[in-house]
């Protein structure tokens, strides 16, 4: 009896073993075959072949390989929200958008490759903001465009005065003080996410955006970070991104998540009087100097930016005339345009590469690009920001910085100067003020988190987050969360400021 009873016992035994191993084999095949529909770009496939992967994998308790699928999944998932549309999406777009346009031009922008798309599973696949990309990067529909010109009228008003005021009516009194003017903003976040939007388990941890010390912007208070138990790091303020890190363990989490932030600081308008010949000499031993001309992240330099440098300078020498000549091709030659961010990290292609290569980006990509053609001269170039605050108008931005030795940090910001280019009813004259206006001087209505892209997290998360190279909202990770928390985040995520002291 107590034979048959170990022979039983084995055989189950070596049944579970059979069984753990072939669900592991299943398993690592699916894998393997995710990863060859990626190869190949067909994406969709890949994620639901990673997820049945992720299946077989949590069935046997291997976690570590789920955990691997999943952030698989979560990357493709990215691409899938940046280029949702199938062609036949595109034509009923077009025509519910551009009525005014003919059948037969509508469909020779698909034809002509002027709406951007990516190949996946055999199929294009359109990019989410591509109506409004046709009317950036085609002057002709911008100018029918009555919403599109409006705003563009509201932000050139809300600049006016700034950009048009006369010596002794705002500008510095001495040429040695280029910070004036500042604006006390005190800003009110929220975090409000219903508890049916959030895994029952696992660890939700936070990287929430906060303000930094900078030469334009100081007097940071962090007034309150709301439930305090969250918070693991105290806030830094200091450092070249600003971040407060908190985790909400999920299975203690008994109603709706509701973190609050609220903090103040002041921001400087610029307005930098250059003397050319008087910049100073480059310390090329020094760490700032290495630090921002190197080749890196999405500040790459390509043999073919470090020749379109040169192009655009010329024989000129000087750091700041090169610059500026850097800066204005830029404005005139580079057309704003949205962005496939997530894809592009996803895929591994710098942003100053696809800005050079496409000729159109958007604020933090033409900031990237800038900074690529400086570096590659030996001028050490930047691209910090986070939001501009102009008011009514608040949004996510980014611009750019490059230093001179005498002067420090000086801002430029290419996708502002653009809004020049869209109210009709502007003058040459005006439209050449404005753009020269945001090389070397800046507005005050600017909310900074970061001094350049790319800039680690403390703690470094230990898988992806939605967007490396900006923190605008909070970054997130949570392994018990099958698709990204950071999409659900964005959703319920709020933040307001108001001018408390001009």
């Amino acid at each position: 009896m107590k034979k048959t009873m170990v022979s039983l016992t084995l055989t189950v035994g070596m049944i579970l073993i059979s069984t753990y191993a072939l669900a592991q084999s299943q398993g690592d095949q699916l894998y393997q075959q995710a990863q060859e529909y990626e190869k190949k770009t067909y994406y969709h496939k890949a994620y639901e072949t990673y997820e049945k992967a992720r299946e077989r994998f949590l069935k046997i308790g291997t976690l570590e390989k789920a955990d691997a699928c999943r952030i698989e999944m979560q990357q493709t998932q990215k691409i899938f929200s940046e280029y949702p549309y199938t062609r036949k999406d595109v034509v009923k777009l077009l025509e519910e958008n551009f009525k005014y346009i003919s059948e037969d031009e509508r469909n020779s922008w698909l034809e002509k490759g002027k709406i951007d798309f990516i190949m996946s599973d055999g199929k294009p696949f359109y990019f989410t903001d591509f109506v409004a990309n046709l009317k950036y990067r085609n002057p002709e529909l911008m100018k029918k465009d009555v919403e599109g010109l409006e705003r563009a009228r509201r932000f050139f008003g809300k600049y006016q005065d700034l950009v048009f005021k006369y010596p002794g009516s705002g500008y510095p009194p001495q040429t040695w003080k280029p910070y004036i003017n500042p604006v006390t903003f005190l800003a009110s976040a929220s975090l409000s996410v219903p508890k049916g939007k959030l895994p029952e388990t696992g660890l939700l941890k936070l990287w929430i955006p906060l303000p930094i010390q900078t030469a334009a912007q100081d007097n940071i208070r962090v007034i309150s970070i709301l439930p305090e138990g969250y918070l693991k790091i105290p806030p830094r303020v200091d450092a070249d991104i600003g971040l407060a890190y908190l985790e909400v363990p999920l299975e203690r989490l008994k109603e709706d998540l509701n973190i609050q932030l609220q903090f103040s600081f002041s921001h400087y308008e610029q307005r930098f009087m250059i003397d050319p010949e008087n910049v100073g000499e480059y310390d090329t031993d020094s760490y700032l100097y290495k630090k921002y001309t190197r080749s890196y992240g999405n500040i790459t330099i390509t043999s073919e930016i470090r020749e379109k440098a040169r192009e655009i300078v010329g024989d000129e020498k000087n750091p700041y005339l090169a610059t500026k000549k850097i800066y204005h091709y830029i404005v005139e030659k580079i057309d704003y345009s949205h962005m496939p961010h997530m894809t592009l990290n996803v895929l591994g292609q710098p942003e100053s590469v696809y800005v050079h290569e496409n000729s159109y980006g958007d604020c933090g990509a033409q900031g990237t690009y800038f900074s690529a053609l400086c570096r590659s001269l030996g001028i050490p170039a930047r691209t910090s920001g986070g939001m501009q605050l102009c008011p009514g108008e608040e949004g996510g931005h980014f611009w750019a910085e490059f230093y001179l030795p005498n002067y420090g940090w000086l801002p430029v910001d290419t996708s502002i100067a653009q809004i020049a280019n869209y109210p009709i009813e502007l003058t040459d004259d005006e439209r050449r003020a404005f753009k020269d206006f945001f090389f070397g001087r800046q507005d005050p209505y600017r909310y900074v988190i970061q001094k350049d892209v790319d800039v680690p997290l403390t703690p470094e998360p230990e898988e992806p987050v939605l967007l490396p190279m900006a923190i605008q909202f909070p970054a997130v990770v949570c392994k018990t969360s099958q698709e990204n928390p950071a999409f659900v985040v964005l959703d319920h995520w709020n933040i307001e400021f108001r001018p408390v002291y001009r």
